[in-house]
């Protein structure tokens, strides 16, 4: 349809919109450079509109073609843009703190190689080895079903922290994956992330739906250390 409005009115190409629009269903086809390529297209023809929806979803292409540390320059100009806290933004600042924990761990911009790293992470489960699942990471760093299985094996050993960092790298990656989130919130109260928390709780909320308000209500009754009358003033707030 964008493309017969093109053919019916070429003047389309010139209009901001008609590109900005376009990334997105190229986005979600799976063309992350093309995609970036529109939406920078649409920021050229009008550099204030969209603003500062659009440097996050620059950034969004960019972490999905594997290139963080490019990501986070975008990610990082949506959060310098902000004037107060925006519960729409929460995915991509996210996303900031996970690419740069991928960049940190010279995992950026990496060549990717997802045949490979499926079949580790296919013998990293068949072998119940964890290294397997890691080196399946280093081969495709958006293996959602590696960083997945890593994180519940750091968990197992007690790396909450690298655990919760695995489980929301899986959450970035597959958005629909409600079990990821709930597992990132978990370990986000246990370690007594305020700021994760609230920004997971925002990201999950919007991404999975309002079913993911019962999953928090489960896991704050879920937590030995709190009072009961703790555990039901969390809720009701």
């Amino acid at each position: 349809n964008y493309q017969n409005a093109r053919r019916f009115d070429p003047k389309y190409k010139e209009r901001f919109y008609w590109w900005f629009e376009y990334a997105g269903v190229i986005f979600l086809s799976g063309h992350y450079k093309t995609a970036e390529a529109f939406y920078l297209k649409s920021h050229t023809l009008n550099a204030e509109q969209n603003i500062p929806l659009v440097f996050g979803l620059i950034g969004d292409c960019k972490f999905f073609q594997g290139k963080f540390s490019d990501s986070i320059v975008y990610f990082d100009k949506l959060i310098n843009q902000q004037t107060k806290p925006n519960p729409s933004t929460y995915e991509y600042i996210l996303k900031s703190v996970v690419a740069k924990f991928l960049t940190d761990n010279n995992l950026d911009n990496l060549k990717i190689d997802q045949i490979s790293s499926e079949k580790l992470a296919n013998d990293g489960v068949n072998k119940n080895d964890d290294q397997l699942f890691y080196e399946a990471i280093k081969m495709n760093p958006l293996n959602g079903m590696a960083w997945f299985n890593y994180g519940v094996s750091l968990n197992f050993k007690g790396e909450s922290e690298d655990a919760l960092t695995a489980f929301l790298m899986t959450a970035c990656i597959q958005p629909g994956d409600s079990e990821a989130w709930r597992n990132s919130l978990g370990l986000a109260l246990a370690t007594i992330n305020i700021d994760l928390i609230h920004l997971i709780y925002g990201t999950a909320y919007k991404t999975v739906g309002s079913e993911f308000v019962n999953h928090l209500a489960q896991l704050i009754l879920d937590q030995p250390a709190l009072s009961m009358e703790t555990k039901q003033e969390l809720i009701g707030a």
